[in-house]
């Protein structure tokens, strides 16, 4: 399995789904247009990527279950940051009825406060009652540790981390992938991009390894797990199942309904 997905390859399969999911057409579309300005984002920057520095200096925080990065590490510059979060804010005006007519202040140094908050906190700053600010930022920061993650993730020695949370970035996974060989589980992070392996059993997100639920879908190439314990669930792409390669990134959103079932059900999304 793959360490990293890039923002091309992404892009790529996303293009794809659009066209085979008419009835997902508006979330796809939005997402595809948002990938287009990330992947002309780095081949703009492409020519000034460099090996980032503390890779080996991080070797022993990973070994103790540290994420590696930190805020600096994205050495974001308030007027370049600013600028990405107002042009992703005039795309999801487009797509958002309700935020069609609001306006988003160009304030660099709040701006940037704002994204150390995402970082640091390692959790996403989109949530249901989240604004048009917290969502540019939130996609803006994740544009800016994608970027980093695909030079650093596949540098990175994940033989031993077998925690729930995401090696690079910390966050909580969106996804978990069963391989085609043996059925051996992988999570996926949808802010980073990196994907880690982690044993087949138990809750991702607390110490329950015994009384987990799942829910699959008709053919059962997709399924939900759902832990009495913590109330969290994840969502199972099971790859044994399913015609071809997929991208997590994009199975994601196509797999939409399964966050609906797992809201109306009460169960949370990796807290």
């Amino acid at each position: 399995m793959p360490t990293y997905y890039s923002a091309r390859s992404t892009l790529h399969a996303l293009s794809q789904a659009r066209k085979e999911n008419p009835r997902l057409g508006g979330l796809l579309a939005l997402h595809e247009e948002l990938l287009s300005l990330e992947v002309l984002s780095e081949e703009e920057g492409s020519s000034s990527a460099e090996t980032p520095p503390l890779l080996d200096s991080r070797k022993w925080a990973l070994a103790e279950g540290t994420p590696w990065l930190r805020f600096d590490d994205l050495a974001l510059g308030q007027d370049d940051f600013a600028e990405a979060v107002l042009g992703i804010a005039a795309v999801l005006r487009r797509y958002r009825l309700e935020w069609a007519n609001n306006a988003l202040t160009a304030d660099p140094a709040g701006l940037l406060l704002l994204a150390r908050t995402a970082v640091e906190g390692r959790r996403s700053l989109i949530e249901d009652n989240s604004g048009l600010a917290e969502a540019s930022v939130e996609l803006a920061v994740q544009r800016a540790m994608r970027r980093l993650a695909g030079r650093v993730t596949p540098q990175l020695d994940l033989e031993n981390w077998r925690r729930g949370d995401c090696p690079f970035c910390g966050s909580a996974p969106a996804l978990s992938l069963l391989e085609p060989a043996v059925g051996a589980r992988f999570l996926f992070c949808q802010r980073c991009h990196t994907s880690w392996s982690f044993p087949r059993t138990g809750c991702v997100f607390c110490d329950n390894n015994t009384s987990l639920t799942y829910y699959p879908t008709d053919n059962e190439a997709y399924r939900l797990y759902v832990c009495p314990v913590c109330q969290e669930y994840i969502k199972a792409v099971d790859l044994r199942k399913v015609p071809s390669a997929i991208n997590p990134a994009v199975e994601n959103l196509l797999t939409v309904g399964l966050d609906l079932v797992a809201a109306e059900r009460g169960y949370g999304r990796g807290t």
